[in-house]
């Protein structure tokens, strides 16, 4: 059977920081990533990973071919 999974796909971004800041404090960010995320895209890795097959719809812009690349390699 497979699934259809119409939902989000967005771009995570995740900093690193020296430590937590406190209240009121500004930190620069030493180090950057990003991820695919987006709780439809979550769902249909999840999905995945229980072995299911799943087609996922969803739109991205004209920068996300990333994400369609991540979400096309499970």
């Amino acid at each position: 059977m497979t699934v259809y999974n119409f939902g989000s796909i967005n771009a995570d971004y995740f900093y690193q920081v020296p430590h937590i800041p406190a209240a009121g404090e500004t930190l620069a960010a030493t180090d950057l990533d990003q991820g695919l995320g987006g709780k439809g895209a979550n769902q249909s890795v999840a999905m995945v990973q229980a072995g299911a097959d799943v087609v996922h719809l969803g739109a991205v812009g004209r920068d996300g071919d990333w994400l369609l690349d991540r979400l096309g390699a499970l």
